[in-house]
């Protein structure tokens, strides 16, 4: 998110008719820099996500080690490497058509990754008896709403939504508890009122 913010100072989305040279070039670099941190985070998340739901399994590694592939191929694809975001550098960038080829891959490799997380939720969730139905339905449902955006937006989306996510259970236990803190005191404030205490 903050390569995106960067990139948008420096007109990242912007017509390039509009901006300097300087602007231009930067809000490349910082795009191209998201790019390569959104593919690693893409990645890490879905592991991230398995591995808290216990049972990591073996193509969600492979979708980390894809993501990370792609990753490193964004950032190898010209000679010198700044040419990437600056086109005003003498030099080639051959592996163009290389990222692209292996996109094809990435990208419905990482799709179907998506589905199946989005659809493994509700197989784990089903068994648990300590659940209610609705926090049932609640958690598959938020764990499934990558699958519901447009490409690039699915890409921002996802990252926000696993740690959204990830932040459930922990978040939980701490609401518990202020709740019971909270409830004890107000509790305590309105016994002392009825017996006619002073607070």
């Amino acid at each position: 998110m903050a390569m995106v913010t960067a990139g948008a100072a420096y007109g990242l989305r912007t017509p390039s008719a509009t901006l300097t040279n300087n602007n231009d070039k930067d809000a490349l670099l910082f795009g191209w820099t998201n790019q390569f941190l959104a593919l690693i985070a893409i990645g890490l998340g879905k592991v991230a996500l398995v591995a808290f739901i216990d049972h990591l399994q073996k193509h969600e590694v492979n979708n980390f080690i894809v993501n990370m592939i792609a990753a490193i191929l964004v950032f190898v694809q010209c000679s010198p490497a700044k040419k990437l975001w600056d086109e005003r550098i003498p030099g080639h960038c051959p592996g163009r058509k290389r990222v692209q080829i292996f996109g094809y891959i990435q990208g419905p490799y990482s799709a179907f990754c998506d589905f199946a997380l989005a659809v493994y939720p509700v197989l784990i969730f089903r068994k648990v008896q300590a659940f209610s139905n609705a926090t049932k339905i609640g958690l598959s449902v938020l764990m499934g709403l990558g699958t519901l955006a447009e490409l690039i937006l699915w890409n921002q989306t996802e990252m926000w939504v696993v740690f959204i996510v990830s932040c459930i259970p922990p978040t939980t236990a701490f609401f518990r508890f202020t709740y019971r803190q909270i409830a004890s005191r107000v509790s305590s404030i309105f016994h002392r009122v009825r017996s006619g205490d002073e607070i």
